[in-house]
């Protein structure tokens, strides 16, 4: 992903985004959050966000979020892999696409076997059969790592506890579009098994026994005071309103450890004009795959309270710092409050290199059209990809202007750009979701949608339910119905 494409999105409209991921909820919430301001690109020299060319500001964004986050978006219990996948992989009418594979490898005490495989336009779907013949290390909560592919993604676990053996679906997300005759391989580096999202879970940390009154420093100051080798700082900034006026706390106060996490210490703590402050190194514990989190603040009722604003530099390697500012007035009874975090815990990290791969012998079909829509205010070229199991919608927009950027500054060039794009999402949400009809008038519902948006285009894609693509009609989308040339 250009993260150049990212920018200017503050927590409260990260937010409003969350809602519209598949795989959110409160759980995980803060985890898609925290990896989405990640990725934003700022400005080293101002501490402001950098406005890009191509500004996504779309609800879909938080969709990515999900994929980096290696969120799992549904477990299954027993044989049974769920809707979509059962379709394809339990589906007789399916066979004729099927790759058979069934290669196994062993490291140590684990046996990987890949069982079969799908390939559909640039996407693999690839059956795994996990075995622990020696402890009771699986469970239906898996992720697969793989060091070198970031398209490698679990999306359904099937567990038997009898026989300590896990089938689960993964998902390759290719460069292009696989061809026949293509060699597929992969390594993996690493199974997770046990995993636990934890939301708002009290940390037994005396926040009023941490208050140090110092010094406190601007925001330029506090940010040029960290010194990050280049290679490690890829971004720093501000969330939420701050003026040139605001105080931090001077860093490196003091180094005390955080119970129960070890990617974090906190290094000050303070009372700045209302606002309490609590600021953080990270250290080298940090990882994005099985040891991350963030830290938010519960009242004297165990209500959250999420940081208004914070200041942060560096990627959550080894010597970056974060500032979170919380709103609690300056007469609240700060034993009151408790230290709150919100990430994942794995019970099981299994490390080894498996290395895997076949040879692609069979291709799901697909159909492409080229649309023009005759009432969009918002569209004007659509380029749909259509197969059994996955639709595609990439929407050439019809801007109303092309201002000149120069000219303007990131604020007016980000208002323009937010206030086309929100009408952009609203319209395509006022219509039912975009479906397929077939020649004996059933419908297909595409039913894992998600969809990206951004000032020039809108992308609009999602998986069905095996059908047969020679039965494809028509796709209707935005209340215009578009037919198939056969």
């Amino acid at each position: 992903m250009d993260n150049n494409l990212i920018s200017e999105l503050d927590e409260k409209r990260v937010d409003e985004l969350l809602v519209y991921a598949p795989a959110y909820s409160a759980q995980n919430s803060d985890n898609i959050k925290k990896l989405f301001m990640e990725k934003t690109t700022v400005s080293h020299e101002t501490g402001k966000r950098i406005v890009g060319k191509r500004v996504l500001l779309a609800a879909a964004i938080a969709a990515v979020v999900v994929a980096l986050s290696g969120i799992v978006l549904a477990v299954y219990t027993g044989f049974d892999l769920g809707r979509l996948f059962n379709s394809l992989f339990n589906n007789p009418a399916t066979e004729e696409y099927r790759i058979d594979v069934g290669q196994t490898e062993a490291t140590g005490d684990l046996e990987i076997t890949v069982v079969s495989a799908y390939v559909d336009g640039s996407k693999i779907y690839a059956m795994l059969e996990i075995s622990d013949p020696v402890g009771n290390r699986l469970s239906d909560s898996m992720r697969i790592l793989n060091n070198n592919l970031l398209g490698l993604f679990t999306s359904a676990v099937s567990y038997d506890e009898v026989e300590n053996k896990a089938a689960l679906v993964v998902t390759l997300y290719m460069a292009g579009p696989v061809e026949l005759g293509s060699q597929i391989d992969f390594s993996i580096d690493a199974i997770l098994s046990g995993i636990e999202y934890i939301s708002h879970q009290p940390i037994d940390f005396d926040i009023a026994a941490h208050i140090c009154v110092g010094e406190t420093v601007s925001m330029e100051e506090w940010l040029e005071s960290i010194i990050i080798s280049p290679k490690d700082s890829i971004s720093s900034g501000t969330s939420g309103d701050v003026n040139e006026d605001a105080r931090f706390l001077k860093t490196g106060a003091m180094a005390v450890e955080i119970p129960g996490i070890d990617w974090a210490i906190m290094t000050n703590v303070g009372m700045i004009e209302g606002m309490l402050h609590l600021q953080m190194e990270y250290t080298d514990k940090w990882n994005h795959d099985y040891n991350y989190g963030s830290f938010s603040l519960l009242d004297g009722d165990g209500n959250n309270i999420e940081y208004s604003r914070h200041i942060d530099k560096g990627n959550y390697t080894q010597g970056s710092y974060q500032e979170l500012v919380f709103d609690i007035g300056d007469n609240a009874e700060l034993s009151s409050f408790r230290l709150a975090f919100s990430g994942v815990r794995v019970e099981h990290i299994i490390a080894g290199t498996w290395e895997v791969g076949f040879a692609v012998d069979r291709l799901l079909p697909s159909v492409a059209m080229t649309a023009f829509p005759q009432d969009s205010p918002y569209f004007t070229e659509l380029d749909i990809t259509c197969s059994p199991m996955t639709t595609s919608i990439r929407a050439a927009t019809a801007n109303p202007e092309n201002p000149d950027w120069g000219d303007r500054s990131s604020s007016e060039i980000l208002a323009v750009m937010d206030k086309y794009i929100q009408g952009m999402m609203d319209y395509v949400n006022g219509f039912e979701p975009p479906h397929l009809i077939l020649t004996d008038g059933s419908i297909v519902p595409i039913e894992r949608l998600n969809s990206m948006y951004d000032y020039y285009c809108g992308d609009i894609w999602g998986e069905s339910l095996f059908f047969d693509i020679d039965k494809l009609f028509s796709i209707t989308f935005c209340g215009e119905v578009y037919e198939f040339s056969r």
